[in-house]
């Protein structure tokens, strides 16, 4: 799975993550416009002792040290926002795969919407593809545990497991609420593809960009020169996010000089800014933006520069609104806390996080239309627009 959690920050660029190398001295210095006054603040670690020595002498069963202090971090840190997590070294390895395209697990983008946990992709040649998932389907329980029950921490760790190994899901298609499927997947190392393209007509190429990951704008680039368009149809439709870089790269595509994203610090003090290097060439072609609910992340920070910039038309659903920028922190040995630092802003200087990125036109997406089908209202919205610009000659 790969999940919604991928932006990277302002500074040092790495795996999919900004991470701030920072000893101990450096992480506890206090602050006094964040921190608490002197004595509330010892106060509370008084508190925590307290607390922690009543577990280690008093608590039924034997509990170490390490087990107690990584305890406390995990919960601090969780309670956070849904974005703040530990982790450990291992996560970090599998992040720098997730970078590049490859994970281990079933080969699907899973995100939440009003409790329920929905498939909104299924890569290629995946366990999931092979056993019938399909974008759309509601995943109701993973083994023995039931996801209304549990928060998308748990759902991660449910999902990750060994090369070969199994779990059970039950889900239920779209529209069918009372009869569920059963299926077993083996893990596999699975490689989610960023970007697929096509020509829709000899004025129209459709660009899909599914995640933002090191190699995006090379393969986008790549399928721009392989079918060279008058309309491009740019579509970002459940993109649940990935490297900041990538995005900044595949603006740096369509956009003419000038911001394409601003960071700002929880003063809202700008700390960074992205651009566009280069001018575009004349005749570029016409850009029409397809997003929905699910679009989150680097896909709002590209779609945001494209429409405040004037650079072409938002089709879908307002998108997810996910506009923060998360920090990996070293901890201890093997131990580290990604945590929330800084918010991004288009150019005009909105921020979307928790609002999303409106469309210029609006058409409601339906995630179990076969994407490109029929049935896809968006995309057949925006073709119709490309060809009411570019008529068939």
């Amino acid at each position: 799975m790969i999940f919604n959690i991928a932006d990277t920050g302002p500074k040092l660029k790495s795996i999919q993550y900004i991470i701030f190398v920072c000893g101990w001295f450096l992480c506890l210095q206090p602050n006094p416009v964040r921190a608490d006054s002197l004595g509330a603040e010892i106060q509370n670690m008084e508190m925590f002792s307290t607390v922690y020595q009543l577990i280690r002498h008093e608590y039924v069963k034997n509990k170490n040290s390490n087990e107690l202090i990584r305890s406390a971090i995990e919960g601090m840190v969780d309670k956070l926002d849904p974005y703040s997590t530990v982790l450990d070294a291992e996560d970090l390895k599998k992040l720098e795969l997730q970078s590049v395209g490859k994970y281990v697990g079933i080969g699907v983008t899973i995100n939440q919407n009003n409790g329920k946990y929905i498939i909104t992709q299924v890569y290629k040649d995946s366990p999931a593809e092979k056993a019938g998932l399909a974008p759309g389907d509601e995943i109701i329980n993973i083994n023995d545990s039931v996801l209304a029950e549990i928060d998308f921490q748990e759902l991660r760790n449910l999902l990750q497991g060994d090369i070969g190994s199994t779990m059970r899901i039950g889900f239920r298609k779209p529209g069918d609420v009372s009869t569920a499927q059963k299926v077993s997947l083996k893990r596999e190392l699975v490689k989610a593809n960023s970007v697929e393209c096509f020509k829709q007509s000899q004025a129209v190429g459709v660009f899909a960009v599914h995640q933002f990951m090191k190699h995006t704008a090379r393969e986008l680039k790549s399928c721009m020169n392989k079918h060279p368009s008058s309309a491009v149809i740019l579509d970002l439709r459940s993109n649940p996010g990935g490297l900041l870089i990538s995005a900044v790269e595949v603006a740096e595509l369509f956009l003419d000089i000038g911001e394409i994203v601003q960071i700002r610090d929880r003063e809202n003090k700008i700390i960074e800014k992205y651009v566009a290097r280069e001018s575009q060439a004349e005749g570029k072609p016409t850009l029409y933006v397809l997003i929905n609910s699910y679009s989150a992340s680097a896909s709002e920070i590209l779609a945001g520069a494209i429409r405040d910039r004037g650079s072409g038309i938002l089709i879908g659903e307002k998108s997810f609104g996910k506009g923060v920028v998360q920090s990996v922190f070293p901890v201890g040995e093997g131990l580290y806390i990604k945590i929330t630092t800084a918010h991004y802003y288009t150019p005009s200087e909105v921020k979307f996080d928790g609002v999303g990125i409106k469309p210029d036109v609006e058409v409601s997406d339906d995630l179990s239309a076969i994407r490109y089908g029929k049935k896809d209202k968006v995309f057949w919205r925006a073709f119709k627009l490309a060809e009411k610009d570019f008529p068939a000659k």
